[in-house]
């Protein structure tokens, strides 16, 4: 089986423009700190610096580590970033915080007072930030997820890879870490195929009029005809209970029901699943043909790849189907 380091590997030797996309990716994860960084190089000694960057609220967290230097301590600096969602400074050797030295306003904007710090003291700045590009993981991150056609004994498998592109690229930057964390990463599980083995045809054929009715303009003869065709299938096995049996199957699809038919295993963890498409071209929502569920997983310099599988219990959501048309 392909590591996946070899699978990232392989994906920037075939896309040369990989790199250069992760740099633009690292420029709009890190710009807000940047401009901060740059402007205060001249009143201050970095010492190292962090980035985190939390996926699902799109929020980056620029940490510096830094000493303020003789001579320039009473200056004040401001930062027109706009989308500074709060910052702190602490100071590390007396383990204070430094309130006066960091205010944040309500544009988003920051001002820092070095004369509130002691010069040569060592301090961490620690500014959250918003990120207002959605295509950024993109650009830094490659995800692959692979069916499993070898393997069956009544499961689906699903292969997940995540990693960053270039993470000698990133480490470049002048970053002792960078972490990506609660990244999601969505597989559509196609569960096309149980549906239409476990639903019984009659019933099919019931919910197929009543959709038709409900979503359709129809001539006066062909609604008569249907009226009479739904007429007779009330003397069916499922007659008369067609709305019942289409509320009690919806169950299955909702996210604490359906994830008891998956696990999700390796360096990611199930977060969430929610409804696919429809099955059939009805006018109604009915059966979804996937179900795509969402799992996170984290990344860093230290651990730049990440690799697991989601493993679809496709013989027991069968039966739990069944049950319903009993």
């Amino acid at each position: 089986m392909v590591t996946g380091a070899e699978e990232v590997a392989a994906y920037v030797l075939t896309n040369p423009k990989s790199v250069e996309r992760a740099m633009k990716g690292v420029g709009k994860v890190v710009e807000t700190g940047k401009k901060i960084e740059e402007r205060l190089t001249g009143g201050l000694k970095v010492v190292t610096k962090l980035m985190e960057i939390s996926c699902p609220q799109s929020t980056g967290v620029y940490q510096l580590m830094f000493r303020p230097k003789a001579g320039l301590i009473n200056n004040t600096y401001h930062f027109k970033a706009g989308n500074i969602l709060n910052a702190t400074i602490f100071g590390v050797e007396n383990f204070s915080k430094e309130p006066k030295a960091i205010k944040v306003d309500e544009n988003g904007d920051a001002v820092i007072y070095l004369k509130e710090l002691e010069q040569g003291a060592l301090y961490s700045a620690k500014l959250t930030y918003s990120i207002e590009n959605d295509d950024f993981l993109e650009d830094l991150v490659f995800t692959k997820r692979q069916l499993d056609t070898s393997n069956d004994e009544g499961v689906g498998k699903y292969w997940m890879t995540a990693g960053l592109k270039c993470p000698e690229v990133l480490s470049q930057q002048g970053f002792s870490r960078i972490d990506i964390n609660n990244m999601n990463f969505s597989v559509d599980v196609n569960i096309n195929n149980e549906i239409n083995t476990a639903i019984p045809q009659g019933y099919k054929n019931q919910v197929e009029l009543l959709s038709k009715l409900a979503g359709t303009r129809l001539g006066r003869g062909e609604w008569h005809q249907i009226q009479q065709e739904l007429y007779r299938l009330k003397g069916e096995k499922y007659g008369d209970k067609e709305l019942d049996l289409l509320s009690s199957m919806q169950e299955l699809f909702l996210p604490n029901h359906f994830k008891r038919f998956v696990n999700v295993d390796g360096k990611f963890y199930y977060e969430d699943c929610r409804k696919g498409t429809n099955v059939y071209n009805l006018p109604v929502n009915i059966w979804p043909k996937f179900m795509t569920v969402i799992s996170r997983t984290d990344l860093s310099l230290d651990s730049p790849v990440a690799q697991g599988a989601l493993v679809y219990k496709k013989n027991e959501f069968v039966e739990e189907v069944k049950k319903k048309f009993k």
